[in-house]
């Protein structure tokens, strides 16, 4: 039988510091932003365990109704540089973060067969850098799963498959051992957070967004360097899991017909400049309420790879 542990640190001692150190909104609730979850596992499908986890996270706060802002902090994020974590954050405009690491994973002897994969998370303030709630959750796993890792199948693209419930792929994610192991960690991360100050910590989804909407729009994207001032002519696209990539024409602008609500997009760029630190994937997503400030949008990648969604007029 598998167990999922989930360890909380010291929530009782920081729950006081919470409502002190937070700026909530009118109905008590705080925009949090979602990392991509970090890998110092030591194993070798450690860097897809953590990237399938990521959006499995993203998931399961969405199924409870709550809103996490993706954040991008490029190909250089590590959670040794906090700092710079939490400066990224202040300008995506979240005011609390969470950061999660795929933690060594616990062996009782080298060939263990029941393994447990460690999650430590925490919630930090962005304005001060104060850890606000922490936990570990550790589930174990079959090893030879574990060592196996995930069957991808063809055309899989990383995020949105964790997610399909009715795809035509025979192996979607979340189907295989590893991937139900994924989602059940999210889940218990889920859990532990939403306990956390009444859930205080993120946004409803359509809540803040009343309307009334038109029924679509026509925008344009595009992909722009700002150190280099230059914008990106090769991408690929995916916006809601429908590929876009041929709307993109040779200026690097792509046209699309968006409809108002909650809009995923996926960029993997193919001209970067020189030694520029990129995320091999960037995963934004937007409510979009089709408004003329929102005609055109811009993935701006900054100098460290960081990379922001944002609406120019």
């Amino acid at each position: 039988m598998r167990r999922i542990i989930a360890a909380v640190i010291g929530a009782s001692s920081v729950v006081s510091v919470f409502s002190v150190l937070i700026a909530a909104d009118a109905n008590g609730l705080t925009s949090t932003g979602l990392f991509p979850v970090y890998d110092s596992s030591g194993e070798t499908h450690g860097d897809d365990l953590a990237g399938y986890l990521t959006p499995a996270i993203y998931q399961a706060f969405k199924e409870a109704g709550r809103e996490l802002v993706l954040m991008n902090p490029g190909g250089s994020y590590n959670l040794l540089d906090e700092a710079a974590s939490l400066d990224y954050g202040r300008s995506a405009g979240v005011q609390v973060v969470l950061m999660s690491r795929l933690a060594p994973t616990l062996r009782s002897k080298p060939d263990d067969a029941s393994p447990s994969l460690r999650v430590e998370v925490k919630a930090v303030d962005v304005a001060s850098g104060t850890t606000l709630h922490s936990f570990t959750v550790s589930q174990q796993v079959n090893r030879k799963d574990l060592e196996k890792g995930f069957d991808k199948g063809p055309g899989t693209h990383q995020f949105l498959v964790v997610f399909e419930k009715n795809s035509d792929k025979s192996r979607t994610v979340e189907k295989q051992a590893l991937g139900r192991t994924v989602k059940g960690i999210a889940e218990v991360i889920r859990t532990n957070v939403l306990a956390f100050k009444g859930a205080a910590v993120v946004y409803p989804s359509a809540a803040l967004h009343p309307g009334p909407f038109p029924p679509s729009c026509e925008i344009d994207f595009s992909v722009r360097y700002t150190r280099q001032r230059s914008s990106s002519k090769g991408y690929t696209l995916f916006v809601n899991d429908r590929d876009e990539s041929t709307s993109v024409n040779f200026d690097g602008s792509a046209a699309l017909n968006l409809t108002p609500g909650l809009n995923i997009f996926e960029v993997a760029v193919k001209d970067p400049p020189y030694r520029l630190a990129l995320q091999k994937r960037y995963v934004m997503n937007r409510w979009m309420e089709c408004s003329a400030e929102e005609r055109h949008l811009v993935l701006e990648i900054g100098g460290g790879g960081e990379a922001l969604l944002v609406a120019k007029r």
